[in-house]
């Protein structure tokens, strides 16, 4: 997910609810108008470290070094009509 930037047009289409947590250091382009793209907070990390440390464990991978990168998270976006016949709002 480093080489390049990991997404394409339609990474997240008809997206309506939860969230993609995606690991780059390049900027997110060319998403749908469905989706968002922010940098993920830390709280929102924390909530991933358990996924992290699974995969880690499973891939021979560093847990500690894989949570200092760069995160996106994609999330619906709020002014889709369509969001809310699917989620609370």
């Amino acid at each position: 997910g480093h080489e390049g930037v990991p997404v394409g047009n339609f990474t997240g289409t008809g997206m309506h609810g939860g969230r993609i947590f995606i690991r780059t250091n390049k900027e997110l382009t060319g998403l749908p108008v469905q989706v968002m793209a922010e940098i993920a907070s830390k709280e929102e990390l924390n909530e991933i470290l358990p996924c992290l440390s699974e995969f880690a464990s499973l891939y021979g991978k560093n847990a500690a070094l894989l949570a200092k990168d760069r995160y996106y998270v994609l999330k619906p976006n709020a002014k889709n009509p369509y969001k809310q016949l699917y989620t609370a709002v």
